[in-house]
């Protein structure tokens, strides 16, 4: 296996800081893409970049034996019944053999004729039965059965695939070729269809036979036998075969092997390979590889590998041909794609290498079991818990007019209006904002009560000072102040009157009614209160700017200098939404010292207007409020409650549970609601990167692997988010989910940069019942990395923007953008063709979008070229390494003229995702929709985003690049679509996580209803 060579890497990291000296900011991003490419262009010999043709291996002495047992596992092996194999396990090399071909079980000859083109090949049409008997020849030789046919069907395929490759190989370097059984013939014949000798059976092959053919394929097919003769159901599915009959069946085909083994000469090379599945589902199959004593050991004991699956234990059926042809000292041809097995060195035994490579079948089955539904899942449960949450959401809030009963027990006095929890109205948590702000520290509920029952706050929550010889009544006249007139201290601050408006909302102000000596036909906004001139002038003096944006400003709070209680504006002496002063806050507006539902004059509170100081519906009655005081001991239903402020003392709720009229917020469910989804939604986010890490835990050995998996992605997910909650960066809006997407970030870069062993047989990874990628970078895989690398890099550089560093913000981003695609590029590493050509255009999008440029078409299309030189740097480079990847083998593609059918097969691969145009064109709409609603989500009334984009200046570039990086990766792979819900997957649950942090900062809003026709209560 290839080894890291981190001081090659860091050598590669210098030189891409060549040439960054004294340049100007302005050429930052330029500098980072020169920096890929020095990455790419420095040619040095890590982990296979080694520049050189491929020299030819050494001539072995002895000969090489390929012997095919179709549907042979790990789990027929034991030490009793198979006591060839299991010699053969404990002295060679062992390993699980991926056999996917063309279609997902593979038949025997399948099998063979991949064997025999070396690249993935079929048997078209046909039943999936053993193969048919070839047909003699003179000489001892013999003819594949249709061998016409099949080459022809093979090379029209998107694998291009020539089957005879094998055999012609051997005919040009001078090795005959026996085979023995019909499955052999398919396997070694050449272009023509024919080979040297043929042998029906193992036993009839004379040692002089197996000394002149250097180059034999045996067929054991007892094993698959026996399936074939239980048959198939009506539904043309398998019919069980018992245990009992299987074992049998093995016993016999190790015999068969042992006979193989005692007849091939001294120093023989035998290959031992489980060549095909038997029906659907699929399995890993065995493969071992041993020399006959008497030679060179070319298979110490040990696990196999190759630089095709860069997986102890794992290697391919197409790697079977490239070893073969290593073994006798025979030139790879082109065609062959796949690598030489290897031994990696164990002290393991036969029983714990078959322990182990058991497991790893088990693992590929309950990946198998769970992969295709892991994203409905997930995506479904999430959108299900969050549409529960909105509809709470939405039930905090009671319609304007409807009447509902208290749960609080405070009666009338204290700082304002409890809920059924004890909590004040509209509580949100102590680390609701870094910076505090007058409608956060309005909501603390946490002061003592008084012997009557009265909250006594310590922060007061409306301050105002009455001015004794300018009160203002209805006449607009002005009286002394009231005797005994209570004085509440509250932030340092002497004030008369203290308490919290009610939100209220069916109450407006009278046809007429004088407000600081003017009259206005005006509804009152909801939480109205009043305070004095003085409490304005605080106000303008005590705005304050937390960490995540401002809290209350003056300029805003100003330009609006109306009658109507708008949020953001301050009018003779009111405080509105948003305005924080001498620690009170309200929502609505604050006149001339008095809260009320509805309108105050003259230090009343009353449904509708206020007369000489009584509270009442209609007329004065007990309860009334006169000269700042509460008689009679109750207030009626229907009067104010729960903010309205009376000479210092606003009511907490009716004792007892008296009924309440208004629209009232429980603020305290709705901070649940929002902590619960927002913990949900962390979760979420975690998950994709939590499939990962569930592989560092032995699910598969558990006696339910499936259900154990699911739990282990669940608790990974929770731990995940329980870190991103529990450091100081919990309390900002960003910082929990740049924790995940960090956490994404580093876990997948670090496995691509040791051997992709999380990735393997894993939800979002890959598996080898697939055989798609055995390293680096899946199109999953990519999509995950990608889309966190975006949002890492973006909300890393929030805080350099805030504070006007915007050049040290592009830094930080082309640095992430360096850095990212080098680790998805290299052969070494992620290997990902389409990953490059994705990821360095959207990180220069990304660094223009941050500082305020517009992306043009023109930088869009330098952007490409440089992706695209990037990328084929990488192909050359890879190409004349001893063992190229895919991305070698495409520049010698491009360079003899098939590059056409290798894009053509890719984008082909990706339409087929895209195939029922109605959704297509669905997408396609919603896609282009949604670049709207990112560029302005407050035109498309998306408020989870205004919420968002409120506190993070940079949401919206991170939002655009992200869903850019998704669309660009499906257009360049072949997973077509899947890469795009990938990006959704982690991209949408960490926005919303940030939205919903913004609507705990922000108070709970209320409804304004339509005015409705109130009439004025009679003057007494």
């Amino acid at each position: 296996m290839a080894l890291i060579d981190f001081g090659g890497a860091t050598n590669l990291w210098r030189m891409g800081q060549r040439g960054a000296g004294d340049v100007g900011r302005a050429s930052v991003v330029v500098r980072g893409l020169i920096a890929v490419v020095a990455l790419v262009g420095s040619g040095l010999a890590v982990g296979g970049w080694g520049v050189g043709a491929a020299a030819a291996a050494p001539v072995r002495a002895g000969g090489t034996v390929i012997v095919g047992v179709p549907g042979l596992m790990w789990s027929d092996v034991t030490s009793e019944a198979t006591p060839a194999l299991w010699r053969l396990a404990g002295t060679g090399a062992a390993g699980g053999m991926s056999v996917r071909t063309t279609r997902p079980g593979t038949c025997p000859t399948d099998g063979w004729l991949t064997v025999s083109a070396g690249q993935r090949s079929r048997l078209e049409p046909g039943d999936c039965l053993l193969p048919s008997a070839p047909q003699a020849v003179p000489g001892g030789g013999a003819v594949a059965a249709g061998w016409g046919a099949i080459k022809g069907d093979n090379a029209g395929t998107i694998y291009r695939s020539r089957v005879g490759l094998l055999g012609d190989a051997a005919r040009a370097g001078g090795v005959r070729t026996l085979a023995v059984g019909a499955g052999a013939v398919y396997g070694l014949a050449d272009s023509a269809g024919r080979v040297d000798r043929y042998v029906e059976t193992p036993d009839r092959v004379t040692p002089d036979e197996w000394a002149r053919h250097r180059l034999a394929a045996v067929e054991i097919d007892d094993l698959f036998r026996a399936y074939q003769a239980a048959g198939v159901d009506s539904e043309g599915e398998q019919v069980p075969v018992e245990s009992d009959v299987r074992a049998e069946a093995v016993r016999a085909a190790d015999r068969r092997l042992a006979t193989v083994l005692a007849a091939v000469p001294p120093g023989t090379n035998v290959l031992v390979a489980g060549v095909s599945d038997i029906g659907v589902p699929p399995h890993l199959r065995l493969a071992l590889a041993a020399t006959t004593s008497g030679g060179p050991q070319a298979f110490p004991s040990g696990y196999l590998t190759s630089s095709a699956t860069r997986q102890n234990g794992m290697v391919t059926l197409t790697d079977l041909t490239t070893t073969a042809l290593d073994l006798l000292g025979l030139a790879r041809p082109a065609g062959a794609v796949g690598s030489v097995w290897e031994s990696e060195p164990t002290r393991d035994g036969a029983a714990a290498k078959a322990a182990a490579l058991t497991d790893q079948d088990v693992a590929a089955q309950g990946i198998r079991g769970v992969q295709g539904s892991f994203f409905r899942v997930l995506a479904g449960t999430q959108i299900v818990f969050f549409g529960v949450a909105w509809l709470l959401l939405r039930r905090t809030r009671h319609p304007a007019g409807r009447t509902r009963r208290d749960t609080s027990s405070s009666p009338l006095g204290g700082a304002g209006g409890g809920d059924e929890d004890g909590d004040a109205a509209g509580a949100v948590p102590p680390d609701a904002s870094p910076g505090p702000d007058a409608a956060t520290e309005a909501r603390h509920p946490a002061e003592p009560r008084d012997t009557h029952g009265a909250t006594s706050s310590t922060r007061a929550v409306v301050t105002s000072r009455l001015d004794p010889e300018n009160t203002p009544t209805r006449d607009g006249e002005t009286t002394p102040p009231h005797e005994g007139a209570p004085s509440v201290r509250g932030e340092g601050r002497t004030s008369d009157v203290e308490g919290t408006a009610e939100p209220r909302t069916d109450a407006p102000v009278n046809d007429g009614a004088e407000r600081d000596g003017a009259t206005h036909d005006t509804p009152a906004r909801e939480g109205t209160a009043s305070v004095s001139e003085d409490a304005a002038t605080l106000a303008r003096e005590d705005v304050t700017t937390g960490d995540e944006g401002t809290a209350a400003q003056q300029s805003a709070a100003e330009r609006r200098p109306d009658a109507r209680g708008r949020e953001g504006s301050v009018k003779d002496g009111a405080v509105h939404e948003g305005a924080a002063h001498s620690g009170a806050a309200h929502e609505g507006s604050a006149h001339s010292g008095a809260a009320h539902e509805g309108s105050a004059h003259s230090g009343a509170a009353h449904e509708g207007s206020a007369h000489s100081g009584a509270a009442h519906e209609g007329s004065a009655h007990e309860g009334s409020v006169r000269n700042g005081a509460v008689h009679g001991g109750a207030v009626p239903s229907g009067s104010a409650r729960g903010g309205s402020v009376f000479g210092g003392a606003g009511s907490g709720g009716m004792p007892g549970g008296a009924p309440v009229r208004g629209g009232v917020v429980r603020p305290v469910l709705r901070r649940r609601v929002l902590g619960v989804a927002r913990v949900v939604a962390l979760m979420g986010g975690a998950a994709p990167v939590a499939s990962f890490l569930a592989g560092l835990v032995p699910w598969w050995q558990a006696a339910r692997p499936t259900p154990v998996l699911v739990a282990t992605v669940l608790a990974f997910s929770a731990a995940l988010a329980g870190v991103a909650l529990a450091g100081p960066w919990r309390r900002t809006v960003l910082g929990p989910g740049l924790v995940i997407a960090a956490v994404t970030v580093v876990v997948l870069a670090l496995d691509v940069m040791t051997g992709s062993g999380l990735q393997m047989n894993s939800l979002m990874g890959y598996t080898a019942l697939v055989a798609g990628r055995f390293y680096g970078f899946g199109n999953q895989a990519f999509s995950l990395f990608a889309v966190a690398a975006v949002l890492t890099a973006a909300w890393l550089a929030e805080r350099p923007l805030r504070a006007g560093r915007r050049w040290t913000a592009v830094s930080i981003i082309a640095g992430v953008g360096v850095v990212t695609t080098a680790v998805d590029g290299l052969p070494m590493w992620g290997s990902d063709f389409g990953g490059v050509l994705a990821m360095v255009p959207v990180f220069a999008m990304l660094a223009l979008m941050v500082t305020g440029r517009r992306v043009s078409v023109p930088w869009l299309g330098l952007f490409g070229a440089v992706a695209v030189a990037v990328v084929l740097a990488i192909s050359w480079l890879n190409s004349r390494s001893a063992n190229p990847t895919h991305l070698g083998r495409f520049w010698d593609d491009l360079v003899s003229g098939n590059a056409g059918e290798v894009v053509a097969r890719k984008f082909g691969a990706m339409t087929r995702s895209l195939s029922f145009w109605p959704v297509t064109v669905l997408l396609l709409v919603g896609l282009v929709f949604l670049y709207f609603v990112l560029a302005d989500p407050a035109r498309w009334k998306a408020r989870v985003l205004v919420r968002a984009y409120e506190h993070n200046i940079t949401m919206r570039p991170a939002l655009t690049a992200a869903l850019t990086v998704g669309i660009i990766g499906t257009l360049v792979n072949d997973s077509g679509v899947i890469i795009l819900s990938v990006a959704f997957i982690l991209a949408a649950p960490l926005t919303l996580a940030a939205a919903l942090r913004s609507m705990e900062l922000a108070p709970p809003q209320t409804p304004t209803p339509e005015p409705t026709r109130h009439h004025p209560a009679p003057t007494p």
